[in-house]
């Protein structure tokens, strides 16, 4: 098992990295910044350790396009905002952020990224709506998990073309409002 916090101290000479696997340790400390320098990175896996901080912004900007595809950050104890630099990485394809202690809404450049199929940010505090139009205006998603966090509103009828959902229809959420048009989609 590792532990500790030697990450930042790898990943800075590693520029050329395409796919860090190491979940299930114990590595402490925040997400290294100098990830932000790995622009061939695919796949980030830092799930089910002792992470810490914020979701760093600087995995993806505007100015430093990456290659990342799967962010799965599930199962630590990072905090703070979903950031919307997240939008900046148009390669997405699979978010999880759950069991965590997230808070506030979702932004709207997450939702719209093109490519992203898996949402999966379940067990946080976020709040906030889905959006209209989501599965119609934001490309290609089909799993959307967000169950045992705080979000209201109305489900918007375009959910219904999802794979797979779970937005915890439970005493927790008395806000939400469910169609009896909505179930689980199975592909």
């Amino acid at each position: 098992m590792l532990s500790g916090e030697f990450l930042s101290t790898v990943v800075s000479k590693l520029q050329s990295l395409k796919y860090l696997y190491v979940p299930f340790n114990n590595i402490t400390g925040t997400v290294p910044l100098s990830l932000a320098n790995c622009s061939q990175l695919e796949v980030l896996d830092l799930s089910s350790n002792a992470f810490n901080g914020d979701v760093p912004s600087k995995l993806c900007s505007s100015s430093n396009p990456t290659a990342l595809q799967k962010l799965l950050l599930a199962d630590n104890y990072l905090s703070g905002k979903v950031p919307p630099e997240l939008g900046s990485c148009k390669n997405l394809r699979s978010i999880d952020l759950s069991f965590n202690n997230l808070i506030g809404p979702i932004p709207m450049e997450v939702w719209t990224l093109p490519n992203l199929l898996d949402l999966v940010m379940w067990a946080n505090n976020l709040t906030g709506k889905i959006p209209e139009g989501i599965c119609v205006d934001g490309g290609n998603l089909e799993t959307l998990i967000l169950n045992n966090n705080l979000i209201t509103g109305s489900i918007p009828q375009s959910i219904g073309k999802l794979h797979q959902y779970d937005l915890g229809f439970s005493f927790q959420q008395p806000a939400y409002r469910r169609n009896s048009c909505w179930h689980w989609k199975s592909s």
